[in-house]
């Protein structure tokens, strides 16, 4: 969403001409080579987007797909843990919401949002890293087809 770096660093490692996450191959390639990547908390940066719950499905669902080729990483390994995911995902864009200065319309219309919104980001995270990992062990047509399905128009 938002970073900063040493001009040092940026013109050695340029970001990486790519379709979708050159941020994760710059970092990764930085942290090969010696570097430290540090979250800094005290830096403020508003971001939102107002997205649907399919687009959501199919953005987590190429990035955790692209997590697990580069880093074997799978948030959710099975479906208890995915289960667990949506539910504290609902509860806490709940609580922000339900702090807002939204009126009640808004806030009643972004709950409910939120539920589709939160099962499709997690899903799609779920989906993304058991598709590339059982594609390796699967080499059905259907799973290009139904991938560049899923993939389509993000």
């Amino acid at each position: 969403v938002a970073s900063s770096m040493r001009k040092d660093v940026w013109e050695k490692y340029p970001l990486p001409e790519s379709t979708f996450a050159a941020d994760h191959q710059w970092a990764k390639n930085v942290l090969l080579n010696g570097y430290k990547i540090a979250f800094q908390p005290e830096s403020a940066v508003i971001h939102s987007h107002d997205r649907s719950a399919v687009y959501e499905f199919k953005r987590r669902f190429i990035d955790h797909k692209i997590n697990f080729q580069q880093y074997k990483l799978r948030l959710f390994p099975n479906i208890k843990s995915l289960y667990f995911g949506i539910l504290g995902d609902i509860k806490n864009k709940s609580k922000i919401i339900l702090k807002s200065d939204f009126n009640m319309i808004f806030k009643f219309y972004f709950l409910i949002k939120n539920i589709f919104v939160s099962a499709a980001q997690d899903m799609g995270t779920y989906l993304g890293a058991k598709w590339e990992k059982e594609r390796k062990t699967d080499n059905s047509r259907l799973f290009a087809v139904l991938e560049k399905k899923i993939i389509q128009g993000v």
